[in-house]
């Protein structure tokens, strides 16, 4: 991404079924994890909080963290309206 290595960031996951350098590189559709409640999320619904970074440790915002949908090439207003960058105004 713009020659930039990138790093992502899955939290609140029940199990993670890959580790950094251990897998090589996964392929679209392989199951990573399985989403769960921990940390701040306990007593929410299981889910995916997912971040991408440009740096390898961050401490706040927005120091390293770019929106996933500038990687992604989509816009999400929310979960379920998702768009592409290009058909976004």
């Amino acid at each position: 991404f713009r020659g930039r290595t990138l790093y992502a960031l899955y939290a609140h996951l029940k199990q993670a079924l890959v580790h950094p350098g251990a897998h090589g590189d996964v392929k679209e559709g392989r199951v990573i994890a399985f989403t769960g409640t921990t940390g701040n999320a306990s007593g929410e619904p299981p889910h995916l909080h997912f971040e991408i970074w440009t740096k390898r440790q961050v401490q706040r915002f927005p120091d390293g963290r770019i929106s996933p949908g500038e990687v992604l090439g989509y816009h999400f207003d929310n979960m379920d309206n998702r768009r592409l960058n290009s058909d976004v105004g």
